[in-house]
């Protein structure tokens, strides 16, 4: 087997290698006598019936090379292994992190710690139908329904015979828009609502997704292009048959021994399943972020988890196979159906047609999941801030519902009467 440093090529073995086309795919092997002109579409017929994947410089190329490497002992071929299954294991977890993270601090499932701390509020808070006590306490209103505060104004009041009133305004910012509140002191009731109605919001996420769908379709198609190459190149079945082939500096993978394609076929299943697990994490991690900055952070960070791999390689793999890796030429391979250009051309526009439209539907479908998640969310706050707020009077009994102090009177710009001393009367909302 010829490999680069171990010796002169063997051409003795009994079972010859399937030529591979030379006349077109590498011209500048050739004298300039022996390359004629040739047409724009005479070399668009050739490239139809060619296809060729670039070897990526990662973990996984580093075990095939090692596979096909007569020099590497199966110690070496053990260690190369092994650190693709770590990887793929340090991807496991991270991707783990993630959904744990999700579904417990960010997603309102039925599992959340949100969900279940709001249901268990409205348990408590029901108190066995009585609607007595006091009942969401002032924490609980601020993360619920946002940080009011109120001023006591001796003025009068038009239109009546009180001389004093309470003025409620909304903490940090007084109005409603949440994309006016900083991210982190937004409330429930506020995240809902920007996401619900913020435009701003609504195009940076749908361009995330859209980028996060055609980043996973990317590397699936490598992966189902890499998949027929394996199967495509021609197989040796001894050892001193010629596995490369060195071009002008650079060297070319002619075929793969059988262990060699079935690793590489191993890595590409384990791949995908990798690929389509951080994908579905993914989805839920952008489902459930709220804000600009946000989205496009964790956007990185699952693609970094995607990247693990080719991290690892640049730091564990040797200097000497990295070159090696990095010489190599594109995995070259020809199609046995005779599709003409014009049939090849429309295929191709099809392909690209469909990968823009999955990713576009997509993303329209997240974005609707989206919605209706925040929605929901929205209904259970806003019905807690309006039916569940403390009740005036812990000591008393109330048949009655109350929504959270300063919440109607910011929303409707009310102004609430306060009673002199000597006059009868009570105001519209009690301090707590």
């Amino acid at each position: 087997m010829w490999w680069p440093g171990g010796g002169d090529d063997d051409e003795s073995s009994d079972e010859p290698l399937r030529k591979v086309p030379r006349d077109f795919l590498y011209p500048e092997a050739l004298s300039d006598a022996d390359c004629p002109e040739v047409s724009f579409g005479e070399v668009e017929d050739a490239m139809a019936h060619t296809n060729f994947i670039e070897v990526d410089s990662d973990l996984y190329t580093n075990m095939l090379m090692s596979s096909l490497s007569p020099t590497d002992n199966t110690f070496s071929r053990l260690c190369s292994v092994s650190m693709v299954i770590l990887v793929a294991f340090l991807q496991c977890v991270l991707g783990s992190a993630i959904y744990l993270h999700v579904q417990k601090a960010m997603s309102w499932t039925d599992q959340s710690i949100q969900a279940l701390s709001m249901h268990a509020t409205y348990t408590d808070l029901k108190n066995g139908g009585k609607l007595q006590y006091t009942r969401l306490e002032l924490p609980d209103v601020i993360d619920f329904c946002g940080d009011f505060s109120y001023d006591l104004n001796d003025q009068n009041l038009p239109g009546s015979n009180w001389s004093a009133y309470y003025e409620y305004s909304k903490v940090p910012i007084n109005n409603w828009h949440p994309w006016e509140i900083p991210p982190t002191d937004r409330s429930l009731l506020d995240k809902a609502r920007f996401v619900l109605e913020n435009t701003e919001f609504m195009h940076c996420y749908m361009i995330v997704t859209f980028m996060w769908f055609l980043t996973v379709s990317y590397g699936l198609r490598n992966l189902v292009q890499f998949i027929m190459a394996v199967v495509k190149m021609p197989t040796t079945r001894h050892d001193q048959d010629a596995v490369l082939r060195e071009i002008g500096g650079e060297f070319e993978i002619v075929a793969f021994t059988p262990l060699a394609k079935r690793m590489g076929l191993a890595s590409v299943m384990y791949r995908i399943f990798i690929n389509l697990t951080i994908f579905l994490i993914g989805c839920q991690f952008l489902l459930w972020t709220s804000s600009n900055i946000e989205l496009i952070l964790n956007a990185l960070a699952v693609t970094f988890i995607l990247e693990l791999d080719s991290i690892a390689y640049k730091a564990v793999v040797s200097a000497p196979r990295q070159n090696l890796i990095s010489q190599l030429r594109p995995l070259r391979w020809r199609e046995s159906s005779a599709c003409s250009r014009k049939h090849s051309s429309a295929l191709s526009a099809g392909k690209v047609v469909g990968v823009l439209g999955a990713a576009a539907l997509g993303t329209i479908m997240l974005r609707a999941v989206q919605q209706n998640a925040y929605m929901h969310m929205f209904s259970l706050v806003a019905s807690i801030c309006l039916f569940e707020g403390p009740t005036p009077g812990y000591w008393t009994q109330f048949r009655a519902m109350f929504p959270a102090p300063g919440l109607c009177e910011t929303v409707l710009q009310l102004k609430c009467e306060a009673p002199l001393v000597g006059e009868e009367g009570v105001p519209c909302v009690e301090n707590w």
